[in-house]
């Protein structure tokens, strides 16, 4: 079969040319401009961000266009103006305007700092420039800079997207987006709305809450692998407007000043101080205020005031104010669905004038993955071999005895021993061949609260240590605590994963409840659809089948891959069974590298807390036996152990490691610390070594414009002559995919997009392969098609309630290969996607491969993980 006739995948990318990158406007800026700015007071201004960020903010209110200020501590060192501060507009600006709006920036500095600026501020008369003929390139043609021609190409792209009514079929009027601040698309006057009614348990009063959304499309101008031209990534999702001040962050205004351009500004929300968490929530915060200077630079300029927020009616219709909702719950849910984002594809591809990217199929493809959510019973004693241990108990911690109940029936269901519901608490019953249950009632652990739970831990004989046992706790947990800053710190789950991590112990929490057996459960699609047809027929109710407590099986999974257990599942995997034209033909470590900037949040009252680098490597030792069990190690401050020992005691230290960096000095000594657990490594074979794209800072031979070049992980093993891969795994600034084309496809606007099955895609740039591996997500193979069938424009009313589902459509992961080693590169392509679709202990598919995915969750369950500053 002919590559064409196997089919392609469109995007939501597109081609940039040199007509698309459009024209700007740059005003340079002289040395005494230069001399001015470095002598800024540094403390940082109200709204938190870089001084470059604030003047810009404001300058895209006042001006109604997006301003980029390249400062002069940072400036470009190559182009027409090397060295030099530059003010980048995409129309022309005044230089009154310049001028009063750097004085009145400078005056709301933190410090008092004068007027020092304005008055040494030289515009040009230079008039427009060409994109274009900006581009710095290296002498192979590959795009280098500098880094702003991309804001202000998105920014044109943008505006383009924003001149033409994008018309959805299926609906009578187009929809107009309006410009904000950041260079986005929103959908301001055509909103998405839902009103959700429940009965209040508490009073029994009938309530109700009237939610908002609109879609949001972001246009990214950046590059692919070889990095020879520009292309634009479109993306879609919703943003939900809130219905209160709580979690609140930043807030959308159209201030006059903006015309038709939306500014997105930070907002203060001031909340009463609580002083013990018995004490309940306020339900209104005592002060909302603008974040900044944004508000009084507005007002300076002679326009009229941003619109007060303490005034604001969350109950009244959507005004110029829509504060941007952060909370959990929402009467609209996220995603723009499917059909959305064909529609945009097709909208695009019109408007630019241009074909969208696509990807064509290979003979590579992933297989379904036919294994059990939780390990089989007869797999877990040669699990437990493979990692080194000789025997597991899985305590349970409860407080609830339902909880206790809820936990039981499952286990009994997934380890085929119905007469666990029975047992009592205190001694161990066997699970199956080196496995043990221990229930233990221990409200003092499991409970939220500051209080010393290491007498307790030390009291329990459950969590007592043994060297040939490996100890793994399922442990009951309430929801987060609220309302206080330091709930992170009261939070059990947190400080028990802490307590527990110093044992070497690793921790799966679960939030309580009686959820299994047989009590209420939301139904399954063909459950509603065998009870609708009952009751049109004038029948009783089908009987429901028993089914899986679904989140209590996931935690026992995920217990199992916590404790570093894998059956022979990924070996079958990569098996010739499975595909013989590309599988795992060797021994091989395979290493997944997390690397993560970990940014303390800002706390009133208390010394800020340097970002930490979070490192983290896990190794899985791979053979090619179709029935073989794969071990798996985490590296730590006493180097490979097993992956439960390493990822418990990670819990108990500190989430970062001191001294690391991505960037300057520092980098080099990040590089070489990875280098070093690589090379500690017992080497079976050849080493794999996955690592994300986002680390191109730290190793320049990940990025588009000097792929494989540059240092990548594992340079020393290679120049020691180890054989050595490493491919490069993105999952976020890709082409996103929006339907698989056959030969046979037309294209109909009324069509609903075609999603791609197990197979993968690949394309070539600059003579670089890129593959991609696109799937469904559960969420649409679950049976949730509403944003496949329909977009939230053209739901039917009779289907309006399904608004509040969260509508995804193409999950994709990218791979390329900076260093191909002596493996065939669609040998080294399959390992990576069946890694992707195979986990290490439950029965679905992971976005990152699984050395990869493993390290990410070692990173997230860390106790520090939630406290991090988000913005």
């Amino acid at each position: 079969m002919t590559a064409a006739a196997l089919g392609f995948l469109r995007t939501l990318a597109f081609p940039v040319s040199d007509d698309l990158l459009g024209k700007v406007y740059i005003t340079p800026l002289g040395k005494a401009f230069a001399r001015a700015w470095r002598a800024l007071p540094t403390r940082a201004p109200q709204d938190h961000q870089k001084p470059t960020a604030s003047l810009t903010t404001a300058a895209r209110a006042v001006t109604g266009q997006r301003m980029v200020f390249i400062g002069p501590t940072e400036p470009d060192s190559k182009g027409p103006w090397p060295g030099q501060a530059l003010i980048i507009t995409p129309q022309p600006v005044m230089s009154d305007t310049l001028t009063m709006l750097f004085r009145e920036w400078q005056t709301r500095l933190p410090v008092g700092a004068g007027d020092t600026l304005s008055l040494l501020l030289e515009p040009s008369e230079s008039g427009a420039y060409c994109l274009a003929g900006l581009i710095d390139r290296d002498a192979s043609g590959r795009i280098t800079g500098p880094g702003w021609i991309r804001e202000v190409a998105g920014w044109n792209i943008a505006a383009r997207l924003a001149a033409q009514p994008f018309i959805v079929p299926g609906r009578a009027t187009p929809i107009r987006f309006d410009l904000d601040s950041d260079g986005n698309l929103l959908s301001w006057n055509d909103q998405i709305s839902r009103t959700a009614a429940w009965d209040d348990t508490e009073t029994g009063e009938r309530r109700s809450v009237t939610g908002h959304a609109m879609h949001k499309i972001s246009v990214e101008v950046g590059t692919l692998p070889g990095a020879s031209e520009f292309v634009a990534f479109l993306d879609a999702n919703i943003t939900r407007t809130a219905a209160s001040w709580s979690g609140v962050k930043n807030l959308y205004v159209t201030p006059p000043a903006a015309g038709a351009v939306i500014l997105k500004t930070p907002v203060k929300v001031k909340w009463p101080h609580r002083t013990s968490p018995d004490i309940p929530a306020a339900s209104s915060p005592e002060s909302v205020s603008y974040l900044g200077a944004t508000a009084q630079i507005v007002e300076a300029f002679g326009l009229a005031p941003l619109p007060e927020l303490a005034a604001l009616n969350f109950d009244t219709d959507l005004g110029p104010v829509r504060p941007i909702h952060q909370a959990d719950r929402h009467p609209i849910g996220t995603g723009p669905g499917a059909r959305f984002l064909l529609h945009l594809a097709d909208h695009a591809a019109n408007v630019l004038g241009t074909s969208p990217i696509t990807y064509q199929a290979t003979r590579i493809t992933t297989p379904r993955p036919d294994f059990p959510t939780v390990m089989s019973p007869d797999k877990i004693r040669p699990a437990l071999a493979a990692a080194g241990w000789q025997s597991l108990r899985l305590v349970v911690l409860y407080n609830d005895p339902e909880f206790r109940a809820r936990v039981l029936w499952q286990a009994a269901r997934s380890f085929q021993r119905p007469d666990l519901q029975t047992i009592a608490d205190g001694p161990s019953h066997m699970l199956a061949d080196g496995v043990s249950i221990m229930c233990c009632h221990a409200p003092e652990l499991v409970v939220h609260g500051t209080h010393d739970r290491t007498p307790i831990a030390n009291a329990l004989p459950c969590l007592q240590p043994d060297p040939d046992l490996l100890i793994a706790v399922l442990a009951e947990t309430q929801g987060p605590v609220t309302g206080s800053d330091d709930g992170q710190q009261q939070d059990a789950k947190h400080l028990l994963r802490a307590l527990l991590g110093g044992r070497g112990i690793p921790l799966q929490a679960l939030i309580g409840g009686d959820n299994g057996g047989t009590p209420e459960r939301t139904l399954t699609i063909p459950e509603r659809t065998a009870r609708k047809r009952a009751r049109e027929a004038g029948e009783p109710d089908p009987p429901l089948a028993d089914r899986d407590d679904y989140a209590t099986q996931a935690a026992l999974a995920d217990l199992l891959r916590g404790a570093g257990l894998t059956d022979n599942r990924l070996a079958q995997a990569v098996s010739p069974k499975s595909n013989a034209h590309a599988h795992l033909s060797r021994d091989a470590v395979l290493v997944g590298v997390k690397i993560r900037l970990h940014t303390f949040p800002r706390r009133r009252g208390k010394p800020a807390r340097p970002a930490l680098l979070s490192v983290c490597l896990v190794a899985l030792h791979a053979n090619p036996g179709q029935d073989s069990f794969w071990r798996a190690e985490m590296y730590g401050p006493e180097g490979w152990k097993p992956y439960s020992t390493a990822a418990a005691r990670r819990m108990a230290a500190p989430i970062g490691l001191k001294g690391l960096s991505r960037f300057g000095d520092k980098a080099h000594t990040t590089r070489s610390y990875i280098d070093g657990a690589l090379s500690e490594l017992k080497h079976q074979g050849s080493v794999v070594v996955f690592v994300e794209g986002e680390n191109a800072s730290l190793w320049s031979g990940l990025r588009n414009n000097s792929f494989g070049e540059g240092p990548l992980p594992g340079d020393s093993l290679h120049t020691a002559g180890i054989d050595i891969a490493v491919i490069r795994v993105s999952s976020d600034k890709i082409p996103r995919p929006t339907e698989r084309r056959e030969a046979s496809t037309v294209d109909d606007p009324d069509r609903k997009p075609l999603f791609p099955g197990s197979t993968i895609y690949t394309r070539a740039q600059d003579g670089i392969n890129s593959w991609m591996y696109a799937q469904a997500t559960v969420n649409h193979r679950g049976g949730n098609r509403s944003g496949t069938d329909h977009t939230r424009f053209t739901l039917p009313d009779a289907q309006h309630t399904k608004l509040k589902d969260n509508w995804h459509s193409i999950a994709r992961v990218e791979y390329t290969i900076p260093r191909l080693g002596t493996w065939d590169p669609e040998h080294l392509i399959a390992l990576a996607a069946r890694l992707s679709n195979q986990t290490a202990a439950w029965g679905d598919r992971t976005v990152l491969p699984l050395p990869l995915h493993m390290a990410q969750q070692a990173d997230k369950d860390h106790p520090q993980f939630q406290d991090r500053d988000n913005r």
